[in-house]
């Protein structure tokens, strides 16, 4: 699991830098949101920087 969780960590990384944002949270942890609005939800930019196709996305 630790490869993945690095590959995902080291896009997050990247993804933060180019888009110079200060802060992501990881809304899959024990972390409250109250609201999150979906146009400021990063979960599909993460899995583009991965490669990976979004559910439901081609």
């Amino acid at each position: 699991m630790k490869p993945v969780q690095d590959k995902v960590y080291n896009a997050v990384q990247k993804m933060a830098a180019n888009k110079a944002y200060d802060i992501i949270f990881d809304k899959s942890a024990d972390l409250s949101v109250f609201f999150a609005d979906s146009k400021i939800d990063k979960s599909d930019d993460v899995l583009k920087e991965l490669g990976i196709s979004s559910p439901g996305k081609k």
